[in-house]
């Protein structure tokens, strides 16, 4: 049986990465974010909409979500900085400036990075076989 002591972890910083785009001369790093912040995006990112029968049914705008979830995990560049967003034209926003400066590639690669820090890779049958070893 497990102690409660085994939940409340020491270090409760969450990890960075960094990671190199060829077309940029210094390296991307990314940070997890919690699920907490994640829930708040997934949030922002929700509006109520008419389903069958009349009744409001929550819809998640994915492109936006996942747009804020990549923004939001990336440290390094400051995809706030003035300086940055002039020069892609930007001005306000933070997914706007990481969508103009990427490739459709880049942004992809960057997307895998940060759902595979974030955990969002880990397979189910890793999974079941955790369980099953534990």
């Amino acid at each position: 049986m497990s102690s409660l002591q085994d939940f409340m972890l020491e270090n409760t910083s969450l990890s960075e990465k960094e990671v190199k785009l060829p077309r940029f001369k210094s390296p991307f790093v990314i940070k997890a974010i919690s699920e907490a912040e994640n829930t708040a995006l997934r949030k922002k990112n929700t509006v109520k909409v008419k389903g069958s029968g009349g009744q409001l049914m929550p819809r998640t705008d994915s492109e936006k979500y996942m747009g804020e979830l990549v923004a939001s995990c990336i440290v390094i560049p400051d995809l706030a900085d003035k300086k940055l967003q002039e020069h892609y034209g930007t001005l306000g926003s933070k997914v706007d400036t990481l969508r103009s400066m990427l490739l459709a590639g880049e942004f992809a690669t960057i997307t895998n990075e940060i759902q595979s820090i974030n955990g969002f890779d880990i397979e189910l049958d890793e999974l079941r076989e955790e369980v099953k070893n534990d």
